[in-house]
């Protein structure tokens, strides 16, 4: 009697702190694997509903999936769920998860408890770690009172590293001469187990040869995760360094009659968090916001106090309703950052403009309670 292996599907996790750019490499990866297999699965996560990464990953073409509540870790059941979802809807061969950017300990919670539990249903890539070289300045070489942030913040930053399989170094094109060099010795050091690349989401340079490296792109074998599992971590101060993060989910309907142009929305939105960061001396996390009307779209982001939000999409928007999604991550409690984001979207449009909110939650996480922790 001839006997048939099921075929299992390649989970692919990309961890990294906020900002680093995991949506646009997902994004970029999930084209990628459009064209070459015909489908993919993606599952975002968050602390809350209604995700700017959604939205984006949407528009890539891929079957999408949300789990909010918590990260990965907290919400395990709820991964499986979308994942299931998935499989039974589209059949993917590859689902891409991108976790909470202010979680670690994923190795543990995540990729060992999915090799070791359900291992006759997936195989999961080498957990990948994304790093943006300006954060990793800010964070590891940077005097404390220049960081921005906590040494709790910046604890999970560093064991997000020690976790990492593979490091991707992101936003090479915007390195001046001689820096890749200096960032790549930077991290040698600081995750001597990972394997390291070097890539820009945004131009794509790279993505296909990490694919490839994790087995998600190409006719090789798929190659598994050798989980890197923290042998110290200390959950208080992760918890701490989390909470220190005030987080924001908004959305909201814009009517102008004569249309607008969404630099100056985005502007007017996004650069509030900016002034409250600097007049406060902390840092942005992140602060992310799409528009969206008919087919016309945009997104933007902000990720440091100090530079203007990037935008990418339509310059200009055309009259009728048009959908914001604000997705915020500072170091402020989140009554404060309701208060400027409410405060920012009623001078966002003059006079001649109406916002009306439709959905706004506003939190500090809750304590990571991971519903496995496994040794390999």
């Amino acid at each position: 009697m001839l006997e048939f292996e099921m075929r299992k599907t390649h989970l692919v996790f990309v961890g990294g702190f906020l900002g680093a750019g995991k949506t646009t490499l997902l994004k970029r990866a999930a084209e990628l694997l459009l064209e070459a297999q015909g489908n993919v699965g993606l599952i975002t996560n968050d602390q809350a509903e209604n995700l700017v990464d959604t939205q984006i990953l949407a528009d890539a073409g891929g079957s999408v999936e949300e789990v909010a509540g918590g990260c990965f870790c907290c919400r395990f059941d709820q991964l499986l769920d979308a994942s299931d979802r998935l499989i039974k809807e589209r059949d993917p061969d590859v689902i891409l998860g991108e976790p909470v950017g202010s979680c670690t300990d994923v190795s543990a919670t995540v990729i060992a408890p999915l090799q070791r539990l359900h291992g006759d249903r997936f195989t999961v890539a080498p957990f990948t770690v994304l790093v943006d070289p300006r954060r990793l300045r800010q964070a590891l070489l940077a005097p404390p009172s220049e960081r921005g942030f906590s040494d709790d913040v910046v604890y999970i930053f560093a064991k997000q590293l020690q976790e990492a399989e593979i490091v991707l170094l992101n936003k090479t094109d915007l390195l001046e001469p001689g820096e890749l060099a200096t960032f790549e010795a930077l991290l040698r050091e600081r995750a001597p187990q990972a394997r390291l690349l070097a890539i820009s989401a945004l131009t794509g340079d790279g993505v296909a040869t990490w694919l490839e490296a994790i087995g998600a792109l190409g006719s090789g074998p798929r190659t598994e995760a050798n989980p890197q599992i923290l042998e110290e971590i200390d959950y208080d101060r992760y918890a701490a360094g989390e909470a220190e993060l005030g987080w924001l989910n908004l959305t909201a309907e814009l009517d102008v009659p004569g249309g607008f142009s969404s630099r100056d929305v985005v502007d007017a939105v996004l650069q509030p968090f900016g002034d409250a960061a600097r007049e406060g001396g902390f840092e942005v996390a992140h602060v992310k916001l799409t528009l969206v009307n008919a087919d016309t779209f945009c997104h933007a982001n902000l990720v440091s106090a100090d530079r203007p939000p990037a935008i990418r999409g339509a310059a200009k928007f055309a009259g009728g309703s048009t959908r914001l999604i604000l997705n915020a991550r500072v170091p402020m409690a989140p009554d404060e950052l309701e208060f400027v984001a409410k405060g920012a979207l009623a001078r966002a449009l003059g006079q001649d403009g109406v916002v009306s909110i439709r959905q706004v939650r506003s939190l500090s996480p809750a304590y990571p309670d991971p519903t496995h922790r496994l040794a390999v």
